[in-house]
């Protein structure tokens, strides 16, 4: 209960988010979104062989292009308002990418050399995912408008502002998670189901980074005389998903409802 009583303190003076569903066309949209989202379900659906769709992202990839939404952009909805990602329901779920401070000099460069361990290849790295707590001594902390990642043995942490993760997680106040399968020999993908979020609520975010079911996972290695830094993530598992949101609308092949 004292987290969550520091949290409403940390929000009490941030500008409340905008009012969801207050003009017709953002409606006429999501209709548009859920009705392609049901086109979709139930067949398969062939993965290009080309530049773009390979690895773990060519379904969700082709998702975007089947639903005629996404423009490169990582930092906005991909469509009216909609953020679209796609899920096999086993593999955690990245919500978005997002660099601590300070990083001039980089607080990442200073977590490899620091917290860093040897690879099999020889190289230090830092590619640690702590859920609240870590068996390594790090714990993610709210407080004094900013969100840390601690550690006994280090004199700075790395931190991002309460305002930050609010715009990044911007992105996610409204989410489409389609659920799919996957045939990698094949090279295709059958769309099955979909849980669609709204009514984002950045308190909850908030509280699944002190409480563990919402992660921060940094990966970053040496590479010659500097350090790679494949990008600090903000990830969950697809069943939690649901806990950061008022509402949400499941979208089966010929069937959909709402619930609370």
């Amino acid at each position: 209960m004292g987290r969550d009583r520091h949290i409403r303190r940390v929000l009490r003076h941030r500008k409340a988010p905008d009012k969801e569903g207050a003009e017709g066309g953002e409606a006429l949209r999501s209709g548009e979104l859920f009705s392609g989202i049901e086109g979709v379900l139930g067949r398969w659906h062939k993965i290009p062989d080309r530049k773009g769709y390979g690895g773990t992202g060519g379904p969700g990839k082709l998702l975007e292009r089947l639903l005629g939404v996404g423009d490169g952009n990582q930092d906005i909805p991909d469509a009216g308002g909609w953020e679209v990602k796609f899920t096999r329901g086993t593999s955690y779920l990245t919500l978005f990418h997002n660099e601590p401070m300070p990083r001039r000099p980089s607080i990442v460069n200073a977590m490899v050399m620091n917290h860093g361990w040897e690879d099999r290849m020889g190289r230090t790295s830092f590619r640690h995912t702590i859920w609240g707590r870590s068996k390594r001594g790090f714990e993610v902390r709210v407080e004094n408008e900013r969100i840390s990642v601690v550690h006994r043995s280090q004199r700075v942490a790395p931190y991002w502002e309460v305002d930050d993760l609010t715009n990044a997680t911007g992105k996610l106040r409204r989410l489409a998670l389609v659920y799919g399968t996957v045939d990698k020999d094949r090279r295709r993908v059958r769309y099955s189901e979909a849980s669609c979020y709204s009514g984002f609520r950045f308190s909850d975010f908030l509280s699944g980074l002190e409480k563990g079911w919402i992660c921060v996972e940094f990966d970053a290695r040496t590479e010659g005389d500097g350090i790679r830094n494949h990008g600090t993530k903000f990830r969950t598992r697809p069943q939690h998903i649901g806990l950061m949101y008022r509402t949400v609308k499941l979208i089966k092949r010929g069937r959909s409802r709402g619930s609370k």
